[in-house]
């Protein structure tokens, strides 16, 4: 059963887990208790420690005291203590001679933490004692056992410590085993005698020769014996002693421990000893040991020889017997022999048992038996194997009998097989037994040469600055091939397992490669890396080809023993490579590869032809090594033109060009070549060109042919070999030249055919018109061929004639001979082609026309020139004719076609025009079934599968740049796409589009559509769908005719049937079929500058939109929302239409139009509407103006712009009042626009109501002839009817016919109430039912309603009410909401605020209806400015105010139009200042008039972050640049609010008024400069600034920073020591500045006394969101520091009369300090002079005046004073005067005065500083009680006063001076109060009070001055304008 958590335990649980963590980590004792034995005859002592926790470890004081609380039981002994206080360890001693059990407990406190940690010692007899020891078996002469004692007390709890006891060991014999008794067995050895650890005690135990609870036991010999122990103190005598059974075996093992034999095969066993370290055998027989077989069937045993043979398959145990022990209870050693059958052979070579051997090498191979399962089989003497080792490959030096041993000697490399057979099993007897089955085996051995690396020595360079190292690839021969690599010093060169070496640093190091398959074969390679020592380029051809590299062997030396060595590798040496010409070659790279000859090869590219000097340098560490060379590049020597043969006409010249070809040497040129030789010199002339300039590397020769024959030319160029270029480039080239005689002629059309396409089937040896293209001008090649058919390079002295057959169809272009046209074009590499031709122009049209060519002739002149001797005729005569057919283009009709995948579908596509031969490709298979005819150029195209493919067709013969293809798509129906105009007008008609799709995205045909079986299905009967029959001829679509039956939503579909189950349908399309548009009203009438919004009704709903436009816009403008604004006289029409987008399309579709008439008049009269004439007392009534027709209403001029002026008014206001519907609002509208108001009848009698409209003066043609309009309106007020006596509640209700009511009682539910209508007619105009429903009929009438209560207690009440039926005869709306205001009226509803608009019915007395039947309906001229909705009781409206503007409500009863009422909402802004454009940072004071019902004002807040509002004062700040919204909340309802742009801040202003800054100690502490943002004002609002000086304002946010630093580097004076600067805002001055607060370092006063400098202020208006950083313009002030005066006293004496005073400063500032005395009778100042050394130092010298005064005086006492009026720093230095000598005779005695003056005068003079301190304490007595009545005086005067006027300045009716604690009005700087003119005349006011300037600034060179603030003007004549009062 589950124990249950007692919540008292779950609270320790929580409490205890933290306390067991703090513990956990906590110090601690070793041993929380111990049990130690009372002190008989020895105390026994335990050490205890403390565990320190890791936080104390890393404490170097922490300490530990201890004590003991008995210290008669266990006492204390420190460890390691330094002071004898504080230790870690302690012994605990048990010092209690009681055997009785006590207990002590020990403490040890931590003298840092207070932490204390126990330990409780029990002291108390020993019990009993047992012996304890790890084992009880030993091993003859092994190590010793330790053997312990440990005491027990009699509850079986083990002692601590024995530590002191002594006891007697002593060893017993076994008497429990048989035979003779065993001695000697076991030893008792000391500690002392072996190297095992003791603890203290024991070693004083042993140095006395007794012994402790600890003893060492050794076996001697084999046997048991027993160890016993007594303890020595006689107090323990009656405890038993106790003892242990110890017994001592041989360490004995078999070998071998497990064997495995054959049957009949032997195996001799031996016996081995383990002696500590050695293994002894024991030789058998023996006396002691003895060896047995447990099953002798497996194996029989010669107990003499030790020798077991196996007799049949099996396992047995061979155990070994000792003779000395009793060995039932031990285990004896033995060892396992099992006989198996043989199963494989093994092979192993030694001694690296690797299969991969060396060649010339001693190995030893072994072979082994194994069984089947793997066990190897003992090598028995007696079983005989068989090696054989192919002697080709060994030599068998020596093998064992059995065959299972062999060395051989490996010959020669290679692999081979060494094979191994067991034969049989020789007997003892020597019978031989044949092994069956016979077990052979095979082993696969590979021998290798040895392992030798190349090279044996490496050399590479060592830089110690870069540490570079090199790699290179060692090459290996010998062994098996894989090889694993190592180094004897990695510090210097690592190598990798692909024996590539790294070096490292400088030193040498052994790099040894292993054979991978036996390790133990290697070889090496000695690598040194050594610090260069020399370099040079090894010489090598020093000419290449442009394009080709050459490779230059760089060699680089180290120094080893003194001599010079070339390195293996250098490549990585950071080698600098300069060329003196960069452009011919190109450095590439320094090869991988190295050279023979040097260490590495540096790889140019030659870029260009060109020479160019490579300098290689290298240096480090001081040492620098370079070497150079020159080399050259050159173009490739080839013949250009021509390439290998050219052919000439006799009397034809040829240019050879040759190009490339070594450059002349540029250091010995005049060993350059360049020979061309001829084979046959007599057929030909050869000149070569000469150049003037550069020939680019080009050879050129001019070759003319004059008779008849061939020739071979070769060209060779090159250097012949210099010093420098010992290896020079030769290179030839060679061409064929033939001069032949002209047989064959042929003309060929330039043409270009189709690539990869059958050739044209026109050639002209078919003697077929070519087709050519009769668009293009065509070049007819001249080809001029030999005998050989070899055609002719040059035959331009060959004469032409030329014919056209039709000059109509093509002519030739005309030449300047008439000749032919030759055209040659030369390429940069300096080939000439040269193209033979004659232009033929086609005219457009196709045809045949025939061109002819022919030649009789050479050209005579050409063969003069040649010096040929041949003759100018060619016989025969050589003609040629060419026949053209001039076609057009081929196309493709159609070249998009998209089938139907339906096997009747048969589609032709024509080919026409063209040359008439085409080849057809499709781009794949088996979509269509193409077959192209020829003779009808068509294609048929017949669907196989569905897919898409293009056929491009080619024109065989007529080239084109793009030729027609034909895209054809086969598929089925992928998709049926419905076309729909989704809204349709009611009983009109639409067009319906349908197109099928295939999967492919293209169109079907429509003639398919018959095939698929398409259909459109209408979802409803709301609209109808028939084919339309006159549809346009379309391929792709079909069309229908959709009529629009009944209003409403469906949908269409069209589906397709393509096969038999399939059904493709096209997206369900919405259709709307829509009542038509409908504008309303529909007659509009305004006046100019009146605004109107038409409204629209129908249409479709909600996707489209409604727009409009009006047809003369001269007239009204019209906006998107339909806003109508008048602009002048007229009559016009808007139209309204309902248009939305084709979503296919994106077209715009009008759905539904309409139109209206718009009226612009001159308002020809107006009228006062009114439903009532006669009212009575207590109603209201609703009146307004209206024009002299229905269609003049205040929707005509009520929104006017200019607004008409409406005047009401009465003349008798005590009978009728009127009022606005706003009048509970407090909304007082002006006369602009006030067409409605309310009559309140409240008397009876009659009053005329006039009405007076007036155009406003900047109106036009609003009012008919401008004039002003009036109108009258009789209303009579009677009484209400009143019983008078008695007097009874009226009560009445009043319905509307066909109307419901129900009657309430304040008994409903209380009681049981009936209810009885009591009518005189039939049928009675009110019926009531259960409930009190009453339900009004269709006739009007009066009854009488009889409701009675029927109450528990037997009480009746019965109440009668009468009811009337009445018609409506005026509605009239009502504003129910409250606007309390602090200051009167506003004259508009506050815009954001949410009005409740109640319609209340009255009858034909104005009495209000109790319940209606009336449909209310409403509508405003404009639905822009303001929001409506119904409220939530009946009859009621919710409007907001959104907008800033005016309209007019109209309210009427639907049923009853001519019900109806109007009224103006005008919304404006009511926050002050509205929509305010403010800079960033610009404090705004919002105020507002509104308040709720009991005074309270609401509360403000901000939209946005762009300000930040006060929300109870309403003062805010821009805070961000943006557009927000700060709203005014009185309550739910009642919301208003005020636009507010933020514009940033570009333009900073700073304050100029400063001219410099000091931190002279003065009155002034501080500097506020003036910041100006954009040169607006900061603060904004209705007296802000006063606001906000009362409310001491500081903004949240400061829209700028200040930073002032030094013009120039001050040294050891940073501006944080003079000054601090912040930016603020000062709410006295409404400001934003910089406030620069003084520092006065007094340590640094000597040292800024002399710094001049200035100072700079920037101010920043940081970036952020939508505000660019603005940064002020920089101002500079002048630092004027404070002067430092060296002095600290002035001392002067009539024997030195002259001192002086050291004063430092800056020159700016020296004629500033002036010096006074306090007396200058006896003192004087001399004119300061400068310090001539420092310059900066000036030095006023004081002069004693020795005069009588200064002897007369008892005690002198004066000072000097040094100031500055510039920074109003002022010093005072007193003057230590002594009177040395007698008096002199010219100032001798004259008698001093007498008299009460003398009197006074002398103590004046003596006791100055007394009569200073009695001045000062009467000053302040008087000052305290002049406070006390200025400040607690006018309270009790206030307090006394009844007029209230005296609390307020300014009252009216004040009759006495303002008293001088009045509040004094707030000035800012530099503006000066009015005159005091209202104030008594100072002349009247003897003790008027004397004023300190506030703002008294010493450093503006003013001294302070009194001034009274009585005085005219308010302003003492010395105060500029920065001391006017604040």
């Amino acid at each position: 059963m589950a124990a249950k958590l007692n919540p008292r335990n779950i609270l320790c649980l929580f409490v205890a887990f933290p306390v067991v963590i703090i513990v956990a980590n906590a110090a601690r004792l070793s041993h929380p208790k111990i049990l130690l034995p009372y002190h008989s005859s020895v105390i026994t002592n335990f050490t205890l420690n403390i565990n320190l926790s890791r936080e104390e470890t890393r404490l170097l004081d922490t300490c530990y005291t201890w004590q003991s609380t008995q210290q008669e039981i266990a006492s204390i002994q420190l460890v390691n203590s330094t002071d004898g206080e504080c230790a870690f360890s302690a012994v605990i001693s048990a010092v209690s001679k009681s055997a009785h059990r006590k207990t002590s407990m020990v403490l040890a406190e931590n003298k840092v933490t207070g932490e204390i940690l126990r330990c409780i010692v029990i002291v108390e007899a020993i019990s009993r004692f047992e012996i304890e020891t790890t084992t009880r078996l030993l091993y003859l002469e092994d190590s010793p056992e330790e053997l312990i004692i440990k005491g027990y007390d009699d509850e079986g709890n083990v002692f601590s410590s024995l530590a002191g006891l002594e006891f007697e060991w002593s060893v017993l014999p076994d008497t429990s085993t048989e035979g003779e008794e065993m001695v000697d067995i076991l030893r008792i050895t000391k500690f002392t005698e072996s190297h095992y650890f003791m603890p203290y005690y024991i070693q004083q135990l042993e140095a006395k020769g007794l012994q402790g609870d600890f003893i060492l036991v050794e076996g001697m010999r084999t046997g048991s014996a027993l160890v016993k122990a007594k303890i020595r103190d006689r107090a323990y005598k009656e405890v038993i002693s106790p003892s242990v059974k110890i017994i001592v075996i041989a360490n004995l093992i078999i070998s071998p421990a497990e064997a495995y034999i054959l049957k009949y095969a032997t195996i001799k066993y031996a016996v081995k000893q383990i002696k500590q370290s050695s293994m002894l055998e024991i030789s058998l027989p023996s006396s002691q040991f003895v060896l047995e077989v447990e099953d002798t069937n497996v194996c029989l045993l010669d107990a003499k020889t030790s020798i077991a043979a196996g007799q049949q398959l099996g396992s047995t145990e061979i155990v070994l017997t000792d003779r000395n022990l009793k060995q039932d209870a031990l285990v004896k050693p033995s060892a396992m022999l099992y006989v198996v059958a043989p199963s494989y052979l093994g092979f192993v070579v030694l001694p690296d048992k690797k299969w991969v051997l060396g060649t010339e090498k001693v190995y030893t191979i072994l072979i082994e038996l194994y069984d089947k399962n793997s066990h190897k089989i003992y090598p028995s003497d007696n079983v005989m194997l068989k090696a054989m080792f192919p002697e080709e490959y060994f030599d068998v030096r020596f093998s064992t009998k059995n065959g299972t041993y062999h060395h051989v000697y490996t010959k020669k490399p290679g692999k081979t097989v060494i094979e191994g057979v067991l034969t049989s099993i020789i007997q003892e007897d020597g019978t031989e037994i044949e092994v069956s089955p016979t077990v052979k085996g095979s082993r696969s051995v590979e021998i290798h040469d040895p392992i030798r690396v190349m090279p044996e020595l490496l050399y590479f360079p060592w830089d110690p600055n870069t540490r570079s190292s090199h790699q290179y690839k060692l090459r290996v021969k010998g062994g098996s091939g894989e090889y694993v690599w190592s180094s004897s010093k990695v510090e210097t060169t690592t190598v990798n397992n692909k024996g590539e070496i790294t070096t490292g640093n400088g030193g040498e190091a052994q790099i040894i490669a292993s054979d991978a398959k036996n390790r133990a074969h290697t070889g090496s390679a000695k690598v040194y890396v050594l610090p260069p020592e020399d370099m040079k380029f090894v010489p090598r051809q020093v000419e290449a080809e442009v394009g080709t590299e050459l490779e230059m062997p760089l060699a680089v030396y180290g120094r080893v023993q003194g001599k010079l060595v070339p390195f293996n590798d250098c490549h990585r040496m950071k080698v600098n490579f300069t060329f003196s010409d960069p452009t011919a070659f190109q450095f590439n790279r320094v090869s991988l590869m190295i050279p023979e000859d040097g260490c590495c090869s540096v790889r140019f590219t030659a870029v260009q032809r060109g020479h160019t000097t490579v300098t290689a340098s290298y240096t480090s560490r001081g040492k620098e090594l370079s070497a150079s060379v020159t080399i050259a590049a050159y173009d490739p020597l080839m013949p250009v033109d021509p390439e290998k043969e050219a052919v000439l006409a006799v009397g034809s010249r040829k240019e050879l060009v040759f190009r490339g070809g070594p450059q002349p040497w540029v250091i010995d040129s005049l060993k350059y070549f360049q020979d061309l030789t001829s084979t046959n010199s007599a057929i030909t002339e050869v000149k070569k060109m000469k150049f003037l300039g550069n020939n680019r590397g080009f050879h050129h020769f001019y070759m003319t042919c004059l008779d008849f024959g061939e020739q071979i030319l070769t060209l060779r160029v090159g250097n012949n070999k210099t010093t420098t270029n010992q290896f020079p480039a030769v290179s030839e080239a060679s061409v064929r030249m033939s001069c032949s005689e002209p047989v064959g002629l042929q003309l060929n059309p330039d043409l270009r055919y189709p690539e990869n396409l059958p050739p044209c089937p026109v050639s002209k040896e078919q003697a077929v018109a070519i087709p050519v293209h009769c668009q293009r001008n065509l070049d007819i090649l001249v080809t001029v061929t030999d005998s050989l058919g070899r055609k002719f390079d040059n035959f331009s002295s060959l004469d032409f004639q030329w014919m056209v057959s039709d000059r109509s169809l093509a002519t030739l272009e005309d030449t300047e001979d008439g000749s032919i046209q030759i055209s040659t074009t030369s390429t940069k590499e300096g080939f000439n082609h040269v193209k033979y031709y004659r232009v033929l122009q086609p005219r457009g049209q196709p045809g045949v026309v025939i061109v002819t060519a022919s030649i009789s002739s050479y050209i005579e002149k050409h063969l003069k020139m040649a010096g040929s001797p041949i003759s100018t005729r060619i016989y025969p005569k050589i003609s040629k004719s060419l026949e053209l057919k001039l076609v057009e283009e081929a196309i493709v009709s159609p070249d998009i076609i998209s089938l139907f995948n339906h096997p009747s579908n048969t589609y032709m596509v024509n080919v026409q025009k063209g040359s008439g031969f085409f080849h057809v490709i499709p781009d794949q298979a088996g979509v269509v079934s193409l077959e192209y005819t020829d003779k009808t150029k068509q294609m048929q195209v017949v669907p196989v599968s569905d897919g898409s493919m293009k056929v491009t067709v080619y024109d065989l013969c007529v080239y084109s740049r793009h030729p027609p293809t034909a895209t054809i798509f086969v598929s089925g129906v992928g998709s049926v796409e419905l076309s729909v105009t989704e809204k349709v007008e009611v009983d009109k008609e639409a067009a319906v589009r349908v197109r099928v799709i295939d999967v492919h995205g293209k169109p079907l045909q429509a003639s398919f559509f018959r095939l698929m079986g398409l259909r459109l299905i209408p979802a409803s009967n709301i609209i109808t769908i028939r084919k339309d029959k006159d549809q346009k001829d379309e391929m792709f679509t079909e069309y229908y005719i959709m009529h629009g039956a009944q209003v409403g939503h469906t949908s269409l579909v069209a589906e397709a049937h393509p096969s038999d189950g399939v059904v493709i349908r096209s997206q369900a399309r919405p259709v709307e079929v829509f009542p038509p548009l409908q504008l309303i009203p529909r007659n509009i009438t305004m006046i100019i500058g009146a605004k109107f919004q038409v409204l629209s009704k129908g249409g479709s709903t909600p996707q489209c939109t409604v727009l409009f436009s009006i047809r003369d816009s001269n007239i009204a403008d019209v906006s998107s929302s339909g806003l109508l604004d008048a602009q002048n006289l007229g009559t016009t029409t808007v139209l309204g239409q309902a248009v939305g987008q084709d979503p296919e399309t994106g077209e715009t579709i009008i759905y539904s139009q309409d139109e209206v008439t718009v009226n612009v008049i001159e308002l020809p009269g107006v009228r006062i509407h009114s439903a009532l004439s006669r009212m009575q007392t207590g109603t209201k009534m609703p009146i307004y103006a209206v024009g002299l027709t229905e269609h003049e209403t205040p929707f005509t001029f009520g929104s006017a712009m200019p607004p008409l002026v409406f005047t009401w008014s009465i003349n008798n206001k005590d009978i009728i009042q009127l009022q606005n519907v706003f009048h509970e609002s407090s909304l007082k509208h002006p006369a602009e626009s006030d067409f409605a108001r309310q009559l309140v009848a409240l008397s009876a009698g009659q009053v005329t109501v006039k009405l007076t409209v007036r155009p406003h003066l900047t109106s036009r043609s609003q009012v008919k002839g401008q004039r002003t309009l009036t109108d009258e309106l009789q209303v009579e007020v009677f009484e209400k009817l009143a019983v008078v006596s008695p007097k009874v509640c009226d009560g009445k209700i009043l319905l509307t016919p066909n109307t419901e009511a129900l009657i309430k009682t304040n008994r409903d539910g209380s009681a049981k109430m009936s209810y009885q209508v009591i009518s005189l007619v039939d049928p009675s105009p009110v019926t009531v039912g259960e409930g009190g429903l009453l339900t009004s009929g269709t006739v009007s009438g009066q009854v009488a309603l009889q409701v009675t209560s029927q109450e528990e207690f037997g009480t009746n009440q019965t109440l009668v009410l009468l009811v009337r039926v009445k018609p409506v005869s005026y509605l009239m709306i009502n504003s129910d909401v409250s606007l309390s205001t602090n200051e009167g009226y506003i004259k508009s509803i506050p815009v954001g605020t949410t009005l409740t608009l109640s319609v209340t019915y009255h009858d034909n007395v104005g009495e209000q209806f109790y319940a209606t039947n009336v449909q209310m309906r409403y509508r405003f001229s404009r639905y822009d400015l303001v929001h409506i909705k119904h409220g939530s009781e009946n009859d009621t409206l919710v409007v907001k105010a959104a907008e800033v503007g005016q309209t007019i409500l109209k309210v009427w009863d639907q049923k009853n139009p001519w019900l109806a009422d109007y009224i103006n909402i005008p919304v404006d802004y009511v926050i002050n200042p509205s929509k305010p454009t403010l800079s960033l940072g610009t404090v705004v004071c919002f105020k507002a008039p509104l308040v709720s019902a009991r005074g309270y004002p609401g509360i403000w807040q901000s939209k946005s972050k762009v300000m930040d509002v006060d929300k109870d004062s309403g003062i805010a700040t821009s805070a961000f640049v943006g557009h927000n919204l700060v709203e005014y909340t009185l309550t739910k309802d009642v919301t208003t609010y005020t636009e507010v742009t933020v514009r940033p801040v570009d333009q900073l202003t700073v304050d100029d008024s400063w001219s410099f800054l000091t931190n002279v100690k003065n009155r002034l502490t501080e500097y506020f400069i003036k910041v100006s943002l954009n040169d607006d004002s900061e603060v904004i609002g209705d007296n802000c600034t006063g606001e906000i000086q009362a409310k001491e304002f500081m903004p949240n946010f400061i829209p700028i920073t200040c930073e002032l630093e030094f013009s120039s580097f001050v040294n050891g004076l940073s501006i944080s020591d003079l000054f601090q600067v912040s930016a603020t805002f000062s709410s006295k001055k409404g400001k934003y500045g910089c406030l620069v607060k003084k520092l006065h370092p007094e340590s640094l006063v000597q040292q800024i006394s002399t710094t001049a400098v200035d100072l700079q202020l920037s101010v920043l208006v940081p970036g952020m969101e939508n505000q660019p950083a603005v940064l002020a313009p920089v101002k500079k002030y002048q630092y004027l520091p404070p002067f430092y005066v060296h002095n600290s006293e002035v001392s002067l004496s009539t024997a030195a009369p002259l001192s002086s005073i050291r004063v430092s400063t800056i020159p700016d500032l020296s004629s500033c300090i002036q010096a006074s005395v306090s007396d200058e009778s006896i003192l004087e100042v001399l004119t300061p002079e400068k310090d001539s050394q420092s310059g900066i130092i000036l030095i006023f010298p004081i002069r004693l005046i020795e005069s009588a005064a200064l002897w007369d005086r008892d005690n002198v006492e004066s000072h000097v004073e040094l100031s500055c009026r510039k920074t109003g720093q002022k010093v005072r230095l007193p003057v230590t005067i002594r009177l040395v000598g007698q008096r002199p005779e010219h100032l001798a005695y004259r008698g001093r005065p007498v008299g009460w003056g003398a009197f006074f005068l002398n103590s004046f003079n003596s006791n100055q500083s007394f009569f200073s301190y009695l001045f000062l304490i009467i000053a302040t007595a008087v000052a305290v009680l002049v406070g006390y009545h200025y400040l607690i005086g006018p309270r009790y005067r206030a307090a006394a006063s009844s007029n209230p006027a005296f609390l307020r300045p300014g009252a009216a009716g004040a009759a006495s001076p303002p008293s001088p604690m009045y509040p004094q009005p707030q000035y800012s700087p530099g503006y000066s109060p009015p005159p005091y003119t209202n104030y008594a005349s100072p002349l009247n006011t003897p003790k008027s009070p004397t004023l300190w300037s506030t703002e008294y600034h010493p450093q503006d060179g003013t001294s302070p001055r009194r001034r009274s603030p009585y005085r005219p003007g308010g302003m003492s004549p010395n105060l500029g304008p920065r001391q006017s009062p604040s």
